[in-house]
């Protein structure tokens, strides 16, 4: 694939502190396009949403430290559950760009045709254009990530949590 401003995106300086740093991180890597950024910001929202609440459930520290800690922790959790699939969703747009603007070729009729195939197997199967891949679209639209985050929240979070109150009694 050829080189996209979707995927440059500069990685965030290491020696820069605090909140800023990790919510910086936590931006999309991409500007949002119609195609990809309003689902990711969909899902980004809702999923940051369910985690603060999980946080907020679980109990937010008032000592400022611990609560910069803390929200350091979820925003943590949240980059490795969202940074893999936003770049599938990524390189897909890319993928999906090329198939929108063929130019007239045999590139092009073979794209039609295959997908002129389609329809008659009830667009499931295989396809070298991936918006209309059967997996592929199972793996961008049929995952519960809320659930997914929910999970990783009570399993990273939990034990994080009670390792802080044990702290705390001795």
């Amino acid at each position: 694939m050829e080189a996209s401003a979707l995927r440059r995106a500069r990685p965030v300086d290491p020696g820069s502190a605090g909140l800023n740093r990790v919510t910086r991180r936590c931006l999309p890597p991409h500007p949002p396009i119609p195609r990809a950024g309003c689902s990711n910001g969909v899902e980004d929202g809702a999923m940051l949403g369910l985690l603060l609440s999980k946080l907020q459930t679980l109990g937010v520290s008032s000592d400022p430290r611990e609560r910069n800690d803390q929200l350091y922790d979820v925003f943590k959790l949240y980059e490795g559950l969202r940074k893999a699939r936003t770049k599938t969703n990524v390189e897909g747009a890319v993928h999906t760009r090329h198939f929108y603007h063929l130019a007239d070729g045999e590139e092009q009729k073979q794209r039609d045709a295959e997908l002129g195939e389609l329809p008659g197997h009830n667009w499931q199967g295989s396809c070298s254009f991936n918006w209309a891949d059967a997996e592929y679209q199972r793996n961008l639209l049929g995952v519960d990530v809320l659930a997914d985050a929910a999970e990783e929240f009570d399993r990273s979070m939990t034990g994080l949590a009670k390792s802080a109150v044990r702290t705390a009694m001795l």
